[in-house]
């Protein structure tokens, strides 16, 4: 064979040869590892694999599974409802659901958490925290660090003593509605810093509901005592409508351990408008029986665009009903004829309604009233000289508002607008008479009946505000858990059940422990409550399955009264109905009292307990409701 055809043979050799013609190396290495389990990752190299000098590995795979091993003996006995149950055991290296304590092998990407309201410390009323939990309400005249002492009260907010490197967190207050007449708005507080060089800590505002935080003022070092800061606001809240301000700490990864920041008299104030109104009452008592009393105020409706609507701010604390009301009317031939703008029987009559809620005997603050003025006022030729009649008429019975007389009896008024063009695009809303000048009112009389109205300065919508806080005000709950009381004697607490008086569940003792949060433990719930348990901020990890579950007891007036869930993604500022599309979560829709802030939403009222919810049955128990959040990952 010559060179040439013995080339070619071969390469006919190897195109017809298959690929594969190698040998498979098997896996000679142990069977499982690690040898023993543990908590801690194993991190082992073994030679498994023997493959000839001078080869090629073009592909390979594996596959592992877990392997289960025979325990030496059959184990203890071990579950809820053994003699001592869950009582003796340690969560190590796993998690817990919040349901009822029951263990579970997850890993700790399945976060749970569970408060049975046990275990509480102190916490504060009106500011919440977010970061590191080293913010407190700290009694300085108990603690070896800090000031010296509080420049208000005992308490201060503080830190625990020792900020750790790489430590951060602040509290934030809540957000103020800003007055509507901006003068002299100012913010002071004492503050006292212990810091490490490279450390920060300040002060921020924000006017947008804590979307944007600005910086207002930080400091860094150490202060030996207390320095007392005041910032003028005025030009920081144009165009706003709101301010909220937060303390923050930030230390370094190398710094050294310090004792942070304390803040204490915490004012932020207003001047606005110079004090005035006219009050029908008494300051200090009842106001007259069988009173029939007269304001009239002159003012100029010329040129503006029907429809019109009269808008007063009105301070209340009087009978109301048909019995004690102020009507509103108008003339425009000099007080020859009135016509009447107020609904009979007049205000506050059978309630108020604003915003969402109604106001009876007290309006518990100003509030905006609206009438509208006859089609005619607007195009009238008297227009200029029109008068307004405030007449307060009352019965010779209950001259009070409430069940007893507090401070004043009466009904205040201030700043009369008018709403010109109501409903359409140029409708403008135009000061009429803001008080601060009476010389052209007068008082109209009617012989034998008492006439209360007064001009007084001791009292006025937009004049002076503030809101003042020096930490005094303290909850003893779970760490993170504040209480939100608006309105009512009865608000949320902590505690053990105590049926003796009738009320209450059937049973003394709580599903968990020997504490839990309810509405007067010892009795029954009064009128008018509006009260929040508000929880720690919760993260839920990414594609975690995460539900909402507690046990509950409750029985109220049916419909009328209940209580409700909200969820909130931005630490509270914003709050959503929850559970609403759960099937059988709530027990009804509330649906007979527009003016509740639950109407038309999910709310637990006992309603569904077979026969009848309260101590009386024995069968009405706690029962458990369960929710998932799932959806709300990463953003509680």
């Amino acid at each position: 064979m010559n060179n040439i055809r013995q080339a070619l043979t071969l390469v006919i050799l190897m195109l017809l040869s298959p690929w594969a013609s190698a040998d498979i190396a098997s896996w000679q290495g142990p069977s499982f590892t690690p040898d023993d389990a543990g908590m801690q990752p194993s991190n082992s190299t073994y030679e498994g694999f023997k493959i000839p000098t001078n080869s090629t590995i073009s592909s390979s795979h594996f596959s592992v599974e877990p392997k289960w091993v025979p325990a030496s003996d059959n184990g203890t006995v071990w579950s809820a409802d053994s003699v001592n149950g869950f009582s003796k055991g340690v969560v190590n290296g796993t998690s817990y659901l919040t349901a009822n304590g029951d263990l579970t092998l997850a890993t700790n990407s399945t976060y749970g958490e569970m408060t049975d309201f046990e275990t509480i410390s102190p916490q504060f009323a009106h500011w919440s925290s977010e970061g590191d939990e080293f913010w407190y309400p700290v009694n300085l005249s108990a603690v070896s660090y800090g000031p010296e002492n509080s420049t208000s009260g005992d308490f201060a907010a503080g830190t625990n003593g020792t900020l750790l490197p790489g430590s951060s967190g602040y509290i934030r207050s809540e957000f103020w509605p800003l007055p509507a007449v901006v003068r002299y708005f100012n913010l002071s507080f004492d503050r006292w810093n212990s810091l490490d060089s490279g450390d920060t800590a300040g002060v921020q505002y924000s006017i947008d509901n804590g979307t944007n935080w600005q910086i207002l003022d930080n400091w860094t070092g150490n202060t030996t005592t207390w320095t007392q800061e005041t910032y003028s606001l005025d030009l920081l809240v144009q165009n706003a409508t709101n301010i909220g301000f937060r303390f923050y700490v930030s230390k370094l990864n190398t710094s050294a351990a310090t004792e942070g920041l304390f803040i204490d008299s915490f004012n932020l104030s207003n001047q606005g408008d110079p004090q005035a109104a006219w009050f029908h009452g008494n300051k200090s008592g009842e106001y007259s029986a069988n009173a029939d009393g007269t304001l009239i105020v002159p003012v100029d409706i010329s040129g503006l665009t029907a429809p019109l609507e009269l808008i007063y701010q009105a301070n209340w604390d009087m009978q109301g009903g048909n019995y004690d009301n102020l009507v509103v009317m108008i003339s425009q031939d000099n007080g020859s004829s009135w016509t009447i703008m107020s609904p009979l029987p007049g205000v506050p009559a059978h309630g108020i309604g604003v915003g969402g809620t109604t106001y009876n005997q007290h309006s518990w603050n100003w509030r905006e009233i609206i009438h509208p003025f006859p089609h005619w006022a607007a195009g009238s030729l008297n227009a200029s000289n029109t008068l307004l009649k405030f007449r307060v008429t009352t019965d010779n019975t209950v001259n009070q508002g409430g069940a007893a007389i507090d401070d004043w009896e009466g009904i205040m008024i201030d700043d009369l607008t008018v709403f010109s063009g109501a409903g359409s695009q140029n409708a403008t809303r135009i000061m009429l008479e803001n008080f601060t000048d009476n010389s052209d009112h007068y008082l109209v009389n009617v012989s034998g009946y008492p006439n209360d109205w007064q001009y007084i300065d001791w009292e006025g919508f937009n004049g002076p505000w503030s809101s003042y806080d020096s930490f005094e005000e303290i909850q003893g709950l779970p760490a993170g858990w504040r209480i939100d009381h608006v309105r009512g004697s009865t608000s949320w607490e902590r505690g053990v059940i105590d049926n003796s008086n009738g009320y209450g569940p059937n049973v003394t003792l709580w599903p968990s422990g020997s504490n839990g949060m309810g509405i007067n433990l010892d009795g029954i719930y009064s009128n008018h409550v509006y009260t929040h348990l508000i929880s720690p901020k919760y993260r839920i990890p990414d594609d975690a399955t995460a539900r909402l579950t507690f046990n509950h007891w409750i029985c109220t007036e049916t419909d009328w009264d209940g209580g409700s869930i909200f969820t909130s993604i931005d630490d509270g500022i914003t709050w959503q109905h929850f559970g609403n599309n759960i099937s059988g979560f709530y027990d009804r829709t509330s649906t007979v009292n527009p003016n509740s802030p639950f109407y038309q939403l999910g709310i637990f009222d006992g309603s569904t307990v077979a026969n009848g919810c309260g101590t009386a049955n024995p069968s009405h128990t706690f029962s458990r409701v369960s929710g998932d959040i799932s959806h709300l990952q990463e953003m509680m």
